[in-house]
């Protein structure tokens, strides 16, 4: 079994609340779109661990979840939130997306440090630390950008076992993404391009995006292999209740 995914089945199975806290910004949060990856990363972790003999209810009463992003923020931003937004509920995971918002904010070189400082920081106070940089956009000079400021982040450079680095922002961008990037509800136009307006959001993907994101962190982090086709198929149907995803 994939250690992580064994380490959660130990714990939830002795009776043990294991928590699992995200920190990002609007990408991790998710909260203007449904079922956002969040919510499906929930869903299937639940599922794959419910155990019949030992216990269906097991993986729904001991596994919990926390959602401690903030939409907009950049990594100087998570640095001076870390006691009070995520090691006050001392979460046994930390899944964390983030540092696209420090573009022309920050220099590549400040980002680096701040992303390193809170990974280290994280890694002394939590068991384990996932860490990926954002995903790429429907915005080339936007992922242009933030390509230069991936590559000072040097995760990799800190070499503790609890530390397990992904790179969200390559795996995405194999996928087509005329697919997960769509128009929003006239509503929210005024929010887009610096407030400007227009209708199509090229950096918050829309539900089959959000499914393709669960994929990539299903597989990478626990061994879960994920169809987000199948899955949004069940979601669409009415007289499906469990929508699967293999």
């Amino acid at each position: 079994m994939n250690p992580l995914l064994y380490k959660i089945k130990t714990s939830i199975f002795s009776g043990e609340t294991h928590t699992i806290l995200f920190l990002g910004d609007s990408t991790t949060s998710t909260e203007w779109v449904f079922p956002s990856w969040r919510s499906i990363f929930e869903y299937v972790l639940k599922l794959h661990l419910e155990d019949s003999k030992a216990g269906w209810n097991l993986s729904w009463w001991n596994l919990k979840f926390i959602n401690s992003s903030l939409d907009g923020s950049t990594t100087k931003d998570i640095l001076g939130r870390i006691d009070s937004d995520i090691l006050k509920y001392e979460p046994n995971l930390f899944v964390g997306l983030f540092g696209d918002n420090d573009i022309d904010k920050f220099s590549e070189v400040e980002h680096g440090e701040n992303t390193r400082n809170i990974i280290r920081k994280l890694s002394a106070n939590i068991d384990d630390v996932i860490y990926s940089p954002g995903i790429t956009t429907a915005n080339e000079y936007h992922n242009g950008r933030y390509k230069d400021y991936i590559a000072e982040e040097k995760v990799d450079s800190i070499k503790l076992p609890n530390i397990h680095s992904l790179n969200m922002f390559e795996k995405y961008k194999s996928f087509d993404h005329k697919k997960f990037y769509t128009n929003l509800l006239p509503q929210h136009e005024k929010f887009l391009n610096d407030g400007k307006g227009g209708n199509f959001d090229a950096f918050h993907p829309n539900p089959l995006g959000n499914a393709y994101m669960a994929k990539i962190l299903l597989e990478e982090i626990f061994d879960i292999s994920f169809d987000p086709e199948k899955f949004m198929e069940g979601v669409r149907d009415d007289t499906v209740k469990y929508p699967q995803w293999q």
